[in-house]
């Protein structure tokens, strides 16, 4: 089974997984993990769904609202 990972990039993180993170990506993408790069803000539960993992790498001075947390 693949596991599909969300890495957030709409909060402005330091770390992207296609760019400074690409080996991190490589050794997911060989493990049965396929990365993704979440575009969409506000974070919802539809945004969410076709996902089983969401990761937020050092968001940068954003903040997630409290709607995207109680969501």
């Amino acid at each position: 089974m693949t596991y599909k990972i969300a890495f957030d990039v709409a909060h402005k993180p330091r770390g992207k997984i296609d760019e400074n993170l690409t080996e991190l990506r490589d050794f997911l993408n060989s493990n049965d993990f396929m990365c993704y790069n979440l575009l969409e803000t506000p974070i919802t539960q539809i945004s969410l769904k076709p996902f089983d993992i969401l990761v937020f790498v050092c968001p940068d001075f954003a903040k997630i609202t409290s709607m995207e947390i109680s969501e």
